[in-house]
């Protein structure tokens, strides 16, 4: 397990059990922002928001559309996950 330090949050990527990688981003309180995920075995990445975000956003979890978006790599994954906890760290703290 990999962490990289940001200005309002932490990024963490692990293996999980089952082979599939995962990149997750949290902010100060220790609450998930968002993050991304490889199923084992597949060739793409799917990135997600957390409830938090989404109520943040205007939008009921149950509303989001689309409720995972698919990437082609890691590096997209992972800008992705930096970019949104970026956004929303900075809006919270506004």
């Amino acid at each position: 397990m990999t962490s990289t330090v940001a200005d309002l949050h932490r990024v963490i990527t692990c293996v999980d059990d089952d082979g599939g990688e995962r990149i997750s981003a949290f902010g100060m309180d220790r609450a998930e922002i968002c993050g991304a995920f490889k199923p084992a075995g597949r060739p793409y990445w799917l990135i997600y928001i957390s409830t938090t975000v989404a109520e943040a956003g205007g939008r009921p979890h149950p509303h989001l559309v689309p409720p995972h978006l698919q990437l082609g790599n890691r590096q997209n994954a992972r800008e992705w996950v930096e970019l949104i906890a970026n956004l929303y760290q900075r809006s919270a703290t506004s």
